[in-house]
């Protein structure tokens, strides 16, 4: 009898061993310092911003010189979680998203994320107009080229460019810099319902 419970406790040690490698996961340095760093500064603001993923952490590290700015982007990742965390992991560092969240709060979450989601037709129809332009640019040039005898050996005249799709991150440029360029008269065009749709 005495001979197992040694082995009992070694098995056990064994499975709980077993058990907290499976459960633990490595943190990198860097991760661990956003979070220590996250804990001094943004703690206070609330408990909860301890519980976001570490880059949301990272963003509002990077907006917290600014105690009212880290408090718009705060409303914002409360009011609306999701597609906060989405918005900013994607924009959250470029200086046009941060002087729209700046100035306007959290209203202009749900606009840009409706254009992500969204194929808006002005965007589709702007986007193609710049596109158009290019297009009789660059034969305007080719055929200047040709002219004066500067055809590069490897042109091919008859090569178009394929019309291209516009992605969820493009649209959501479009509507940072529509919020950017129009402010106030364009976020007024949208409406938040109850359950959060735009």
């Amino acid at each position: 009898m005495r001979s197992r419970k040694p082995l009992l406790f070694c098995a056990a040690a064994i499975v709980v061993a077993l058990a907290i490698c499976v459960v633990w996961k490595p943190v990198s340095y860097g991760e661990q310092l956003i979070r220590v760093q996250a804990e001094q500064e943004l703690a206070h603001i609330d408990k909860a911003i301890m519980d976001e993923p570490v880059e949301v952490q990272a963003v509002l590290l990077d907006y917290s010189g600014d105690k009212e700015f880290v408090l718009k982007a705060w409303i914002a990742l409360s009011k609306y979680p999701e597609k906060t965390r989405e918005i900013l992991s994607q924009y959250g560092s470029e200086p046009e998203f941060r002087d729209i969240l700046k100035s306007y709060g959290e209203s202009v979450i749900p606009v840009i994320q409706y254009f992500r989601e969204k194929d808006v037709f002005s965007v589709v129809a702007r986007d193609a107009a710049g596109m158009a332009m290019q297009s009789v640019t660059k034969s305007a040039k080719e055929l200047w080229d040709r002219m004066t005898g500067n055809e590069p050996a490897n042109s091919n005249p008859a090569a178009q460019t394929p019309p291209r799709e516009l992605g969820p991150n493009e649209r959501g440029w479009y509507a940072i810099n529509f919020i950017k360029n129009e402010g106030h008269d364009f976020l007024a065009q949208f409406v938040v319902t109850s359950d959060k749709e735009v």
